[in-house]
């Protein structure tokens, strides 16, 4: 029997992590909660010979020796899978190398190791993707709308990285214990008790359900580029957000995109009904 005493939160980003991250897992009294930066290198989980080295590392032994003392630890890295994460990393949009180092990582510390991962309806996944990393998307590959973006997706194949069934699939095969809750059914209560009793999470956890977290996200003006002209536009862009004039740019470009999203929303189901 498997002695799961650490729990390691990946994703999907955007699929109430951060309302699950803050509610829910720093809050446990049940788990010790540990710092990602503080044990782990970034990126080594897309790159095998990161991996072989950290392994090796100072950081990693006392990772180990924590987990083999403690009763139960959480780490949070909540933006894991993502999509953008993942093609910077690799240069494509597959998570098999990501899966392929979380196994090698856990007989490492010799499969003590249990995986969350919180999904959501592909649509509204897919179309939040969109809306917060438009400018990624923009700048990289010239998108202008939610046509261009789904048309994009199906070309690259990025639109299988929201196969959940696959991966799920990848997981099973390289033998890694994990949890999927949905973000749809994860503020029923009685579901988020389910996944609180599989994660020996104190189940008397008192769970502001009406708590709102920002995702930093600004609407049209969101940036995430770390180009410097693109951030003197968003700052402009936010000083000056509740004028009139950006209202209604706003609001025009807002009804623009609506007339497209609930056909781009029948198209993205349609697939995942024909390819599951």
């Amino acid at each position: 029997m498997r002695s799961l005493k650490f729990l390691f939160y990946i994703g999907y980003s955007k699929s109430g992590t951060t309302f699950f991250k803050n509610q829910v897992l720093k809050r446990s009294n049940n788990h010790k909660y540990l710092n990602f930066e503080d044990y782990f290198e970034e990126n080594i989980f897309f790159d095998r010979k990161k991996m072989d080295k950290y392994c090796k590392s100072e950081k990693f032994r006392s990772f180990k020796k924590i987990v083999n003392k403690s009763d139960r630890i959480i780490v949070i890295h909540k933006n894991l899978i993502n999509p953008i994460r993942v093609f910077r990393n690799t240069n494509r949009y597959d998570v098999r190398q990501l899966v392929m180092n979380l196994s090698i990582f856990d007989k490492k510390i010799e499969n003590k190791m249990l995986v969350l991962i919180s999904t959501r309806r592909q649509d509204e996944l897919i179309i939040s993707y969109y809306n917060e990393f438009f400018d990624y998307f923009y700048l990289n590959n010239n998108i202008q709308n939610i046509k261009d973006f789904y048309k994009f997706i199906l070309e690259t194949k990025l639109i299988n990285f929201f196969s959940y069934q696959k991966i799920f699939s990848i997981l099973k095969k390289n033998k890694i214990k994990f949890v999927n809750f949905d973000y749809d059914n994860f503020f029923k209560y009685r579901d988020i008790n389910k996944i609180l009793k599989i994660c020996n999470i104190n189940e008397e956890l008192k769970v502001d359900f009406k708590k709102k977290y920002k995702s930093g996200v600004k609407g049209i003006y969101y940036v995430s580029s770390s180009h410097k002209l693109h951030k003197i536009i968003y700052s402009i862009f936010i000083k000056f957000e509740k004028t009139i004039i950006l209202n209604f740019l706003t609001g025009l470009i807002k009804k623009i995109n609506n007339k497209n999203l609930l056909q781009i929303k029948k198209s993205i189901n349609n697939y995942f009904k024909k390819n599951r």
